[in-house]
């Protein structure tokens, strides 16, 4: 599949079966996400997956939509500013490098 057609086909997902995801899966996904470029190569980030019950249940809390219930899974990304890379006029990289370890993700599970 070329690159454009992966591209076309990505969406946000707002519908879920009730099946848990394969941990096969889960591990690709995230390899592809270690595998995205950074400034200086700080990959300044942390992914969370949650899974359990408990998990899903706390985050439906935080973040109240019909949609997210009904996930299996989640996964949380977040920056560590302490280890983003700050250029010499103060502008920090860390949102451009979770920006694009998060596309990353999206068109790994795309895929």
């Amino acid at each position: 599949m070329s690159f454009l057609d992966l591209a076309k086909q990505r969406y946000s997902c707002r519908s879920y079966k009730p099946t848990n995801v394969e941990q096969e899966k889960i591990d690709y996904v995230m390899e592809c996400v270690r595998m995205a470029p950074s400034a200086v190569n700080r990959q300044p980030w942390r992914f969370r997956i949650v899974s359990d019950t408990e998990g899903l249940q706390k985050i439906c809390q935080c973040y109240n939509r019909e949609w997210i219930a009904t996930a299996p899974a989640v996964i949380i990304a977040s920056i560590v500013h302490n280890e983003e890379w700050v250029r010499s006029d103060g502008k920090h990289h860390g949102d451009i490098d979770i920006a694009i370890a998060v596309e990353h993700l999206c068109l790994a599970a795309t895929e």
